[in-house]
């Protein structure tokens, strides 16, 4: 009976997490989420927000607005194409209006459970966290371990702000909400 409750808790434990992924995240576009999971991870975070996503000429991002707060929220795989240990991972970044980077969320990743939940359980993402866009370092850090994983997640990071800095410079923000010039936007 232990066992089994033990094992319901482990699997609940990584259902948290989005660790048991139901599909294989072998190729970049399977760790992608759609424009409805997109909206349903930021809604998550800002429940009351109005939720509007761009396609630009550089990537896809969402702007959560309310009539205090703008968020921009950015998903890696948008903007990378790292592969990790067993396959593609994707985490989401968001930053306030400043460019601040406010938090980082882990989506999913195929890679090791026991590896990623060590990456989950360092300092990384907080550390990582609270830096602006335009004079974010870059910084490498890998956990020990996990080091091709922690190396991945690092590395996305990185590029989704580099690829997203392009764009940000040219938003403009006035009573809360975003502005976004046409030249940005994606022509269908």
């Amino acid at each position: 009976m232990k066992k089994i409750i033990l094992l319901l808790i482990t699997f609940l434990f990584f259902n948290s997490l989005g660790l048991n992924a139901k599909k294989s995240h072998n190729t970049l576009e399977s760790a992608r989420m759609n424009d409805k999971e997109f909206i349903t991870e930021i809604r998550e975070l800002f429940p009351e927000n109005e939720i509007k996503i761009i396609n630009s000429t550089v990537g896809r991002f969402a702007v959560a607005t309310s009539d205090s707060t703008v968020h921009i929220a950015l998903s890696t795989s948008d903007y990378t194409s790292f592969k990790g240990y067993k396959g593609y991972s994707n985490l989401l970044i968001i930053l306030d209006q400043d460019g601040n980077i406010e938090t980082i969320i882990f989506v999913l990743s195929d890679d090791t459970k026991p590896y990623v939940q060590n990456i989950l359980k360092s300092k990384i993402f907080s550390v990582l966290s609270k830096q602006n866009i335009e004079t974010y370092e870059r910084p490498s850090y890998l956990v020990s371990g996990a080091t091709i994983t922690s190396n991945v997640f690092t590395e996305s990071i990185n590029k989704t702000l580099d690829s997203f800095k392009q764009i940000y410079k040219y938003l403009e923000f006035d009573d809360f909400k975003c502005i976004i010039p046409d030249s940005l936007m994606k022509i269908k």
